[in-house]
């Protein structure tokens, strides 16, 4: 897993501001991938 971080480190080691913007970062890839028209697994 490239990049990955556990459930753990997510809740309880990352700030608030750190989580919105890794959820920032996810949605802007998810919306690339269906732009791009390729599977989303």
């Amino acid at each position: 897993m490239r990049g990955g971080v556990t459930v753990n480190d997510l809740m309880d080691r990352y700030s608030y501001e750190d989580r919105e913007i890794l959820y920032k970062i996810i949605a802007d890839n998810i919306e690339a991938t269906k732009n791009a028209q390729m599977p989303l697994i």
